[in-house]
């Protein structure tokens, strides 16, 4: 670890810098947002009836919480979002709450700067973890996921929060506390956030074990301790570890379909890959490492792919911090990789809790070559700087408008059938609960986009009923978006059904 007081006046420059650059590239993606991604409407529905709960369909928090399957700590940070965003932008509520959902990510993405670089500084020279806590900032994917409705954000802040507090070869047990607690709110996040935690108390067992320390024991309890103040009232709420069975998928993303895929960069399995449980191994392994390369920009994974073949006994392994994070690294990928042979599935999203520790590979990598290292960190930041000019999801807003239509059109006796969930979300439907069946409706809207033939969207739900819609010869298509566009060009198409009651 490098000396407190080396580069102190560093750091007072450095850490402005970093939390104002963050904040422009978040604020202007948020800004630039065409639609949030589908999984922030559950996010932004569990903050309502976690806010609400005598009008969702449980009556108290508790039961809240014991049926739905994300934990809580995402939605009530969008909850407090809420509160402010609700106050100074008066807009339709399914607006409001997917705007605070955004603010509340983004904010998490800012925010994160603070322990990474603190972990940046006890590795690294303090101009070398400033280049590389400034990259982190102006990655793509990692950009991109921070600055919309999804939980990533908060789990990274509280994730990294956690090893920052609990590295170091000094340990307290006021910083074992914190640490536990940023531990214990990971998992409030999502339930996988218990790996820091694991990580983390094996590499305080190793230092034990190699010198007991009475210091390092009492840290060590505290960090236990501190896990267990967020996480143990969870539990005994849930009665478990988490809502989620094991026989569904291990992440939310999970439930994800071909669809997605257009968005989100993502890999499945081909059919011929699983043959057999060596060929699913081999597509396991290409597969995540195709996603990890995404999310790290390319460079930034093969620099620190090679900072651990370098440098890995010579440097890291000495040294605990580093332990601590490669651990962490090596659990994280361990679960990407059992979710991807049990589902066929990965995408950069799950690899994203890997990019901190390969930025700090990488640059310390780059360390080794000091004539270099800030030439390579300028060409890198400038091959990120394009893609954050894109809006995120533009592809899909005309779901928005659709439901903004919806919002005017839809009577209260009319069914929706939506597959894509915006719709009924936008339309005020769907903001406190799902949609519920309708007895006997005036009327039935149907919402499709432009992918065609039955083959399309397999697997969402009431998409084969929304396709019947479509096709009785008795409806009508009321809405198309782009406006004005024929049946056959229209990216996102609304059909009507009058029934007879």
């Amino acid at each position: 670890m490098l000396p407190r007081s080396a580069g102190v006046a560093a750091v007072r420059f450095h850490i402005p810098i970093l939390i104002a650059l963050s904040a422009v590239v978040h604020l202007g993606v948020i800004a630039n947002s065409s639609l949030t991604a589908r999984d922030s409407l559950g996010f932004a529905r569990q903050s309502v009836n976690l806010a609400h709960p005598e009008r969702s369909d449980w009556g108290t928090r508790a039961g809240v919480l014991r049926n739905t399957q994300q934990p809580p700590g995402y939605p009530l940070a969008i909850l407090v979002a809420d509160q402010i965003v609700s106050a100074v932008w008066k807009a339709p509520r399914a607006e409001q709450l997917l705007l605070a959902a955004q603010i509340a990510s983004g904010l998490a993405g800012v925010l994160i700067v603070l322990p990474l670089y603190g972990l940046g500084r006890r590795l690294l020279a303090p101009r070398v973890a400033f280049a590389a806590v400034a990259i982190y900032s102006l990655l793509p994917a990692v950009v991109r996921y921070t600055s919309d409705g999804l939980s990533e954000s908060c789990f990274l802040l509280c994730v990294v929060s956690a090893m920052y507090f609990g590295g170091g070869s000094r340990q307290t047990s006021g910083q074992g506390m914190l640490a536990g607690i940023a531990a214990g709110c990971a998992y409030l996040v999502r339930p996988e956030g218990l790996a820091v935690a694991v990580a983390i108390i094996v590499v305080r067992i190793i230092g034990c074990w190699e010198g007991c320390r009475r210091g390092t024991i009492l840290s060590s309890l505290s960090f236990l301790l501190g896990v267990s103040i967020p996480a143990v009232p969870y539990m005994a709420v849930i009665g478990g570890v988490t809502n989620k069975p094991a026989a569904r998928e291990l992440f939310e993303a999970a439930n994800a379909t071909p669809a997605v895929s257009k968005v989100l960069l993502a890999e499945f399995r081909p059919t011929d890959a699983a043959k057999d449980a060596f060929s699913q191994t081999l597509w396991c392994l290409r597969a995540t490492g195709i996603e990890f390369l995404r999310a790290t920009h390319y460079a930034v994974g093969i620099l620190g792919f090679l900072s651990l073949v370098i440098l890995g006994r010579r440097v890291l392994l000495r040294d605990a911090v580093w332990q601590m994070l490669l651990l962490y690294g090596a659990i994280h990928l361990a679960f990407v990789l059992l979710l991807a042979f049990r589902h066929g599935y990965v995408s950069d999203r799950h690899v994203l809790p890997l990019v901190p520790l390969a930025c700090l590979l990488a640059f310390r990598l780059l360390q080794e070559v000091p004539a270099y290292w800030m030439a390579c960190a300028v060409i890198i930041a400038a091959t990120c700087v394009p893609p954050l000019t894109k809006s995120l999801h533009e592809n899909r807003v005309g779901h928005k408008h659709a439901g903004r239509f919806l919002a005017e059109a839809l009577g209260e006796c009319d069914e929706l059938y939506d597959p894509f969930a915006w719709e009924g979300f936008y339309s005020g439907r769907t903001v406190e609960g799902e949609a519920k069946p309708i007895l006997n409706p005036t009327a039935i809207y149907a919402v499709l986009d432009d992918a065609k033939g039955e083959g399309a969207h397999p697997r969402l739900r009431h998409m084969p009923e929304a396709l019947q819609v479509s096709r009785d010869p008795r409806s009508e298509l009321v809405y198309t978006w782009p406006a004005g566009a024929s049946e056959a060009e229209a990216k996102v198409r609304v059909y009507r059904l009058k029934t007879t009651r």
